[in-house]
């Protein structure tokens, strides 16, 4: 993952009402495999992935992820429609590990396992799987010696009978989808039950009318060993409508390169001149790479490279070309959606009775001339918990004394005892906080920044320090 890192199109261009916490791609788990499925995305010409095409992309997983079980994340197999012995492992892995998981809906039942666990998947089912899995070609080869154990075939039946298996402990998830043309590029990775990345292959799909049940078919797949990290064609930054001081749009490329060390430059081409703008040392992913276009109609889009720049503080850098130049732009955080009204919503830290996770709005400014370019905070935050019912034993507040002045939602007043809980759920981090207590209902209190005698910005609430109030607060770092 040191290696070169070029762009992954995970577009973000998300509708004005995506909620804030909407990633490109969103989680599922088909039967009891994890997995990802695609939303609707769009490539750098604007050209929309459809729900419906969404759906059948993300039914290539099984295949997919038999492709990639089979390749192996480290070894150097080629993927050859053409061998046996790679053929009938993806057939198999597919039919013992998803057979029986991803017949359509509306279909009766055909793939069936019995009570020792051997599967039974008809010919034409295998014939769906091999389609799909090598370019459309539904002929399938004699059994390879390799699988004469796990594989037999019964005239009487047309079915092959399989031998049981065992995933083991990994998911595959479709990491992201880039429209090529009439194709798309997907990235597909092998994940631990910890979330750890293990590898993946860059698949290429194209439309398929020969494989069944699939309604694309892989053409290509290449171990992202052999790509560096991800190999994603070159992009525009804006469309033909935006125009440089010459009258001519922008042709504007770019890569995203990290070295051994972490450290990452951001390298373009504009107009056929080469920039590059380093950025130092940057946890990346291959979900750290974003095109978005953050106001539709205006005729630009920006790249968001969002990366770990220590322990867990993660920043976004946006860029914009502009007359021919680059202009980058800083995000405290990491942008999760693109309204595309200027709006981008960001997950991010917030250090104010304790550390907590928390989302916010920023919003684009270009200030009076329309030259400048600057993300400013525009809501405030909302602290969120990954599991709420688990919060109030690891993340609550609990008050050491008496008389913490409270304003209830309906606005009457009342005041926090000894020994009371409350999760704090939002504020602006200038003048209050708002707090729900066990029992459901909301306050807010009213709190003062000020610097302790390290120097240390912390907070006062009725003018006493907020670890006076509370047991143990818990702060990161």
């Amino acid at each position: 993952m040191k290696k070169l890192l070029a762009v992954i199109i995970a577009v973000m261009l998300c509708a004005a009402a995506c909620a804030p916490k909407e990633s490109a791609i969103d989680p599922v788990t088909p039967g009891t495999e994890g997995g990802q499925t695609a939303s609707p995305e769009a490539d750098d010409t604007g050209e929309f992935i459809s729900e419906e095409e969404g759906r059948n992309i993300n039914a290539m997983l099984p295949i997919m992820d038999s492709i990639v079980r089979s390749i192996g994340i480290d070894s150097d197999t080629k993927y050859d429609a053409k061998s046996y012995d790679l053929i009938w492992s993806v057939l198999y892995l597919t039919g013992v590990n998803w057979g029986m998981s991803i017949e359509p809906e509306t279909a009766e039942p055909t793939v069936t396992t019995d009570e020792q666990g051997y599967v039974t998947v008809p010919a034409s089912t295998m014939e769906d799987y091999a389609a799909a899995a090598f370019g459309g070609d539904r002929s399938i080869p004699q059994i390879a010696a390799s699988f004469a154990e796990s594989v037999t075939f019964t005239d009487s039946a047309e079915a092959y009978k399989l031998a049981p298996s065992d995933m083991g402990d990994t998911i595959a998830r479709i990491d992201s989808i880039t429209p090529d043309g009439s194709a798309v590029k997907v990235s597909t990775g092998l994940y631990l039950g910890s979330g750890e990345r293990l590898g993946g292959m860059v698949f290429t799909l194209e439309k398929c009318d020969t494989a069944g049940q699939f309604k694309y078919c892989v053409t290509a797949a290449v171990n992202e060993n052999e790509l560096g990290i991800y190999q994603w064609k070159d992009v525009k930054l804006n469309s033909e409508d935006s125009l440089s001081s010459d009258g001519k749009a922008d042709s504007v490329k770019f890569t995203v390169v990290q070295d051994k060390d972490d450290n990452v430059t951001v390298k373009f081409n504009i107009n056929g001149k080469e920039s590059a703008d380093e950025l130092g040392f940057l946890g990346l992913d291959e979900s750290c790479i974003h095109v978005g276009d953050t106001v539709v109609g205006d005729g630009y889009t920006e790249l968001y490279v969002t990366g770990d720049a220590a322990s867990d503080d993660y920043v976004t850098f946006v860029y914009r070309v502009h007359n021919g130049n680059v202009k980058k732009a800083f995000i405290t955080g990491t942008v999760q959606c693109v309204y595309g009204n200027g709006g981008v919503s960001v997950e991010t830290t917030i250090d104010i009775l304790g550390t907590h996770g928390a989302t916010c709005d920023f919003m684009l400014s270009t200030g009076d001339s329309g030259d400048d370019f600057a993300f400013v905070r525009s809501s405030d935050y909302t602290v969120v918990y990954q599991n709420f019912s688990e919060a109030w034993d690891y993340s609550a507040l609990k008050l050491s004394r008496d008389g913490l002045k409270l304003t209830m939602g309906d606005g009457s007043t009342a005041e926090g005892k000894k020994g009371e809980k409350f999760l704090i759920m939002g504020t602006d981090m200038q003048s209050y906080a708002d707090l729900m207590a066990e029992d459901g209902t909301t306050s807010k209190i009213t709190i003062q920044a000020f610097e302790d005698e390290y120097d240390y910005l912390t907070w006062k609430i009725d003018g006493v320090p907020e670890s006076e109030w509370f047991e143990e607060l818990a702060y990161a770092g």
